[in-house]
């Protein structure tokens, strides 16, 4: 029987060097323009958002992780 921890299912990337990674590769994408309307800034924004938060839906509850950035 294998048992996991929960904080062990979340990487523990550094939010500002997760988003420099994405801003950069998202600036070299030559296709970008083709593929979506959004602005590498608006990119990066959702991206952020979605970083930042540490909200979980799980069966209909919100719940907050207890996670560190």
């Amino acid at each position: 029987m294998v048992s996991f921890d929960v904080v062990s299912l979340f990487t523990k990337v550094p939010i500002p060097f997760a988003l420099s990674i994405a801003k950069q590769r998202l600036q070299s994408n030559l296709e970008l323009n083709q593929s979506t309307n959004l602005s590498t800034t608006e990119l990066n924004q959702g991206l952020e958002f979605c970083l930042s938060s540490r909200n979980l839906l799980f069966v209909e509850n919100t719940t907050k992780t207890f996670l560190e950035q």
